[in-house]
């Protein structure tokens, strides 16, 4: 009995160490909040569903080619979900892209809701993005997406905007994976969206006026797993398969001097149809 009694004991002062814990941090960052590291307050923010005012303004940036010149070709890069702990979403592919004799557009997803979640949080991402977008787009004749993992996801979701898509290892069904910080991530959304997201992502690749090009990390089985939601019977659409494991794709291409020549190929073949 008495080592029962032990034990809870134990147990009730661990458990009261912790509520103490949480709520000593917790007023900390309520009274000190903008005192944490930036990336800190990004995780924080999902976490806790509310905005933090820096990171919102990477939500969309724009780079106008030679002095604001009109264009009629832009390339839009969708920044995926830093993972890392204390990391931020940031703009990618900038340094691919940097050479591309176009305006581009950085986009990012600070809530890291997959770019279902929209500045309000209200789960409106799609229709706020397709919104800004067309209202952009309406003055473009060459539009291409890219982005990865998580940014390629996006870049598929509005893929139907666009006149050619370059993507590496989506997330293309959230049900069915089963990597822990995916189905922890994917938790946060609500479940229709997470029911009608393959259907959603196959629908846009559809209306995508030009082709879609899937790279994915064969040796990878997670990645491999979810290349296999994609419908294979749409004409547009190109699954390339790498003889990899890495999850990020883009970054091992670019070790083999690959990614630049892969991206630009697809960019001249969107410029070459359109002429």
């Amino acid at each position: 009995m008495s080592v029962l009694f032990t034990f809870f004991s134990i147990l009730f002062g661990v458990i009261s160490l912790l509520v103490v814990l949480f709520l000593v941090l917790s007023l900390y960052c309520y009274f000190r909040f903008e005192t944490l590291p930036l990336g800190i307050q990004s995780k924080l923010g999902v976490i806790f569903h509310f905005k933090v005012e820096k990171i919102e303004k990477m939500r969309w940036k724009f780079y106008p080619y030679k002095n604001n010149e009109k264009q009629d070709t832009i390339v839009i890069s969708f920044s995926g979900g830093a993972i890392q702990l204390a990391s931020i979403p940031r703009a990618e592919f900038v340094k691919t892209l940097k050479d591309l004799p176009c305006d581009q557009l950085f986009l990012a997803d600070p809530d890291q809701s997959w770019y279902y979640n929209d500045p309000e949080r209200n789960w409106d991402g799609i229709n706020h993005l397709q919104e800004r977008l067309g209202n952009l787009l309406k003055d473009y004749s060459n539009i291409m997406v890219v982005g990865n993992c998580l940014g390629g996801t996006g870049a598929l979701l509005f893929s139907n905007l666009a006149t050619q898509a370059v993507v590496f290892n989506p997330f293309i069904n959230f049900i069915n994976d089963k990597r822990l910080k995916v189905r922890y991530g994917s938790s946060r959304l609500p479940k229709d969206i997470k029911k009608k997201h393959t259907n959603l992502l196959n629908d846009t690749i559809s209306q995508c006026r030009g082709d879609v090009y899937v790279h994915v990390s064969e040796l990878n089985e997670d990645d491999l797993d979810q290349s296999k939601y994609l419908d294979t019977s749409l004409e547009n659409l190109h699954i390339i398969y790498h003889p990899w494991s890495q999850k990020n794709l883009p970054g091992h291409l670019k070790k083999r001097d690959e990614l630049i020549p892969l991206i630009y190929e697809a960019y001249d073949k969107m410029i070459n149809r359109k002429n």
